[in-house]
C-alpha cells in the first residue's frame, strides 16, 4: 500500500534515483528532490538497504555509515521537517551502488510495501525517538565486525520504511530489535572487558 498524499513509496523513490544514476553519480539531494517530505527517512530506508540485503560492494559499510550517522543526528535533533544540511546534500553516491541497490532491492521493497499499511501512528510518527534509535545502530553497522551490520540495518530499514508508509507496526519493530541489539552489544562488551581484565 503506498503511503498517503504525495510522498512516494521507497521502491519507487529508488526506481527513479536509478533513472537519475544512467547519467552518473547521483547526490543526497536527488533523494531529497525525490523524496519530498519524507526525506530523512527516505535517505535512512536507501542507504540502509546495501547492508540489510547484503549487497556485494566492497567498502561499502565505511562509505554507507556515514550518511546513516548525518541524517539520523539531524533528524534525532531537529525533526523531519527539519531539513537536510547542506554539507550533505552535496554528498554524492557512486552510480554503480545505486543501479546495484536498485537491481537487487526494488523486488525486496515492493514486497514490504504491499503488506504496509497505515496503522499505530502513535509510533509512526515519534520521528525523533526513532531517529535517535536509528543513530546509535548507524554506530554500530560502522564498526568493522564481520556480518555484524546486517542485524542493525535490518533494523534501521524496517523503522525507515514504517516512517515513509506511517507503518507504526513495522517502526515498532525495528525500534524493538535495535533494543535487543544495543542490549546484546552492551552484554557482550561488559563481558569481554571482564574477560580480559581477569
Amino acid at each position: 500500500m503506498e503511503p498517503e498524499g504525495d510522498v512516494l513509496p521507497t521502491s519507487e523513490v529508488l526506481r527513479r534515483l536509478a533513472e537519475r544514476a544512467e547519467a552518473g553519480e547521483v547526490s543526497v539531494a536527488d533523494i531529497a528532490d525525490i523524496a519530498g517530505r519524507r526525506t530523512h527517512a527516505a535517505i535512512l530506508a536507501l542507504v540502509a538497504l546495501p547492508e540489510a540485503l547484503p549487497l556485494p560492494v566492497v567498502g561499502m559499510s565505511t562509505a554507507l555509515s556515514i550518511p546513516l550517522i548525518i541524517v539520523s543526528a539531524h533528524m534525532a535533533a531537529f525533526g523531519a521537517g527539519g531539513g537536510i544540511p547542506k554539507s550533505l546534500e552535496r554528498r554524492k553516491l557512486p552510480a554503480s551502488l545505486v543501479r546495484v541497490v536498485a537491481g537487487r532491492a526494488s523486488s525486496f521493497l515492493k514486497r514490504v510495501e504491499r503488506i504496509s499499511k497505515p496503522r499505530l501512528r502513535i509510533v509512526a510518527d515519534r520521528s525523533r525517538i526513532l531517529a535517535a534509535m536509528c543513530l546509535l545502530l548507524a554506530a554500530v553497522i560502522a564498526l568493522p565486525i564481520p556480518f555484524g551490520n546486517l542485524p542493525p540495518a535490518i533494523c534501521v530499514l524496517l523503522m525507515a520504511v514504517g516512517m515513509v508508509q506511517k507503518d507504526g507496526a513495522l517502526a515498532a519493530a525495528g525500534f524493538a530489535g535495535g533494543f535487543v541489539i544495543l542490549g546484546g552489544s552492551v552484554f557482550a562488551a561488559d563481558y569481554l572487558i571482564g574477560f580480559f581484565q581477569a
